[in-house]
This record gives structure tokens, sequence and C-alpha cells, in this order.
């Protein structure tokens, strides 16, 4: 009985200590990329493009085929006849037969259709490359509005507390003949202003931890406000755009489409050659074409094979591997520009709100002085109520700022490494 208790107990603190431990962003990442469905359909998809290459692997091994068949034959015909029958021989034929194929020369098809696939699989690499920065960088703004949603709740609570305990000194002072009606309606208003702000961001809050399990598979518990990156930035736009357009998976992946379709055209145009087979066949057969016995036949042949004229369907084929080149050169053009605008767009909100952050945080500091200032004068009548109100509402906005810019700072940091392909590189190096 007494092991059974200390079984549970000791089951019961380790569930407790794994609910009451933190968690990092780093964690929180790669447990969302290997559970996310985009993730692993990536992944699904990259493991079809292998076995896609495998297949045109194929192209280089000898084929091997065995035929067997037995059925009734009537036959009539000069070899029936020669025997002297006068009618249909009916015999149960029996044949069977063993051949090798090894093409030799395909109008280098095989070669190119390997190299197209080959093409294919890095682009398959490059896209799933990109899905996991992209679920990366959805799993860090999910967790930063988590971390922020805390904080702008945790500021309300204390202005809600400080409206209550304000409102409650102005009600003392009414009973006692000293405060107005006015005052204490006033402090009545501004204390349902701050229960409203609070109710408003419990709900973002709510809202911001949902969205947290949709991405990441579990609530938030704990979370670690994650290390500032910023300082393994570039130092301008210009080497940023270079680092992008250098890594970028969706560039590499477009990139490798070309490469794919350049191999497709090529292999489009093998039907142009004559294409060659060595073939080994082995054949035994038995009652063959309406005379009795048995037939063995052994062949080793080097077998040709030039189509003249199909329709003009390789023509028609080779045109359009042209077109979809010329298209895969286009879509590489426009996610150079979309990556170039994303480039653009984070760093610049990067550089704006990097600015904009000493002085949010300097405008804190004033309104908390300002705030200290007005409370002691209005204790001694240099202030009046609404000058309070009106300080410690300064204060509460720009609290609000000032949080809402550092994380946002942070969740441009990590736009600019998602957008370069290296957020889930720069993760793991900080785990």
């Amino acid at each position: 009985m007494k092991k059974q208790v200390a079984t549970l107990l000791a089951v019961s603190l380790l569930q407790l200590a794994w609910a009451v431990r933190a968690e990092n962003l780093q964690n929180a990442v790669f447990k969302a990329i290997a559970s996310y469905p985009q993730v692993r359909a990536e992944i699904s998809r990259k493991s079809a493009q292998e076995q896609a290459l495998r297949q045109a692997e194929a192209g280089y091994y000898p084929s091997v085929d065995l035929l067997a068949g037995v059925g009734n034959e009537n036959s009539d015909n000069r070899f029936t006849r020669a025997i002297g029958a006068t009618d249909y021989v009916n015999l149960t034929r029996r044949e069977e037969s063993f051949v090798v194929t090894q093409n030799l020369f395909k109008g280098f098809g095989t070669s190119n259709d390997i190299k197209r696939n080959l093409a294919k699989v890095l682009a398959a690499n490059n896209r799933l490359h990109d899905i996991t920065e992209q679920t990366a960088l959805r799993v860090a703004e999910v967790y930063i509005d988590v971390l922020r949603q805390q904080e702008l709740v945790a500021i309300s609570e204390r202005s809600l507390k400080i409206h209550l305990d304000l409102f409650n000194k102005v009600q003392s002072r009414g009973r006692s003949g000293v405060g107005r009606k006015a005052d204490i309606d006033q402090a009545m208003g501004r204390v349902a202003l701050a229960r409203a702000n609070l109710i408003s961001d419990q709900a973002n809050l709510q809202s911001a931890e949902s969205k947290y399990q949709r991405v990441v598979g579990q609530m938030p518990v704990n979370l670690l406000n994650p290390p500032d990156e910023s300082s393994s930035l570039p130092k301008d736009l210009e080497q940023v755009l270079q680092k992008t357009l250098a890594a970028n998976p969706l560039i590499k992946a477009a990139q490798a489409e070309i490469d794919a379709a350049h191999a497709q055209r090529q292999v489009a145009k093998s039907p142009y050659y004559p294409s060659l087979d060595l073939v080994f066949e082995q054949s035994h057969g038995e009652n063959l074409d309406g005379i009795e016995g048995v037939e063995k036949d052994y062949s080793l042949m080097l077998k040709m094979r030039y189509n003249l004229f199909n329709g003009g369907y390789d023509v028609a084929r080779v045109n359009e591997a042209g077109f979809r080149l010329n298209e895969s050169k286009e879509e590489l053009d426009n996610v150079r520009r979309q990556v170039v605008e994303t480039g653009r767009l984070a760093w610049n909100a990067y550089q704006s709100i990097n600015q904009q952050l000493p002085y949010l945080q300097q405008h804190v500091k004033a309104a908390e002085s300002t705030r200290a200032a007005y409370a002691d004068q209005f204790k001694i009548g240099q202030r009046t109520l609404l000058d309070l109100l009106d300080s410690e509402n300064e204060l509460y906005l720009a609290q609000r700022k000032s949080i809402n810019a550092k994380y946002e700072r942070q969740i441009s940091v990590y736009r600019i490494f998602a957008n370069m392909g290296g957020f889930v590189e720069k993760l793991q190096a900080s785990n």
C-alpha cells in the first residue's frame, strides 16, 4: 500500500512539474514543426518526388519479363496442310518465354529525366524548408502575441486596482464631507472604463491562447521571453536583400523548377532520336500453330525503333515544354519580387519600431514621473482629481504603446530571418 501511495505521489509530482515547467520559443517551434499538417504534407510530397526520381533511375536498369500461357488452339495453315490435315487441327497450346531488355540509347531521355527529377527533388526540399520557416514564424507570432496580451492584461489589472483605490479614497472623502459628488462620479466612470479595458484585454488573451493552441497543439504554459536576436541582423537593407536573394528557399525552389523545365524540354526531344535495345529472349513452346511437339528458341538481338511520324505529337510536346520553361522563368521573377518586397517591408518595420522604441520608453518614464508628482500635489490640493486621473490614463496608454512596440520589434526581426531562410537555424543555434 505504501509503495502504491509513493508511486502515485511521484507520478503526481512529475505531472505537476511538467505542468509548471517553463516553455521557450525554440521548443514551441520544434513541437509545431513536428506535428503541423502543412509540414507533414510537404514531407510526403518530397518523399513522393524522391520516388519519382527512383522511377527515372530505373531506366538505366534492364527490364526482365516472364511470360506464360496455355489454352486451346485451332490451326489451319501451311504447316498443318503439309502434314496432310484437311481441316482445323485442335491442340492444347503451351508457351513460356523469358525476356531481358536493356535499353542502350533513348535519345538522352533517361539521363535528362533523371536530371529533371533531381531538380524536382531539390525544389521539393526548398519548399519544405520554406514551409518550416513559415511555420516557425507563425509559431513565433502566436507565441509573442500571448506574451504581449499577458503584459497588457497585467497593466490593465494594475490600472483597475489604482482606479479602485483612488475611487475608495474619493468616496471616503465624500462621506466625511470633504469631497464633491462630481469627483465621485468621475472616479466611478474611470473605474468602469478600467474594468472594460481589462475585460477586453482578457478576451484578447484568450483569443491569443486559442491561436497558440491551434498552431502549436497545446495551450501556452509559463512562456519565457525569447532572447533579442537583433544583433545578428545584417547592418543595412542592401545586405538583407543580398542574403535574402541568395538564401531564400522559395527562390531556390523556383530556380530548381527552371532546371527541371530545361531537362523536361530535352526529354521531349528524345523521340527525335532512335531507341536502341539489347534484347535476350528464351522461349519454350508446345503444340504451336497446329504442330505437335516442343519448340525451343534462344535469341540475343540489337533492336532499333525509330518513329518517323506520329501526327505532330513530338513537335507539340517540345513546344509545350518550351512554354513551360518560359512559365518557370516568369515564376522565378515573380518570386524574387515578392521576396524583395517582404524583405523591404520587414526591414522598414524593424527600423521604424527600433527608432520609436527609445522615445516610447522615455514617454513611459515621463508619464510615471508626472503621475507620481500629480499624486503628491493632489494630496495637498494643488491638483484636481481630473488631473490625477488624466495622468494615470496617460501612463496607461504610454505603457501599452511601449509594450506593443517591443513585441512588434521582435516579430519584425523574426520576419527578416524567415525571409532569408535562416529563422529555424537561428532558433537551433539559440537552443
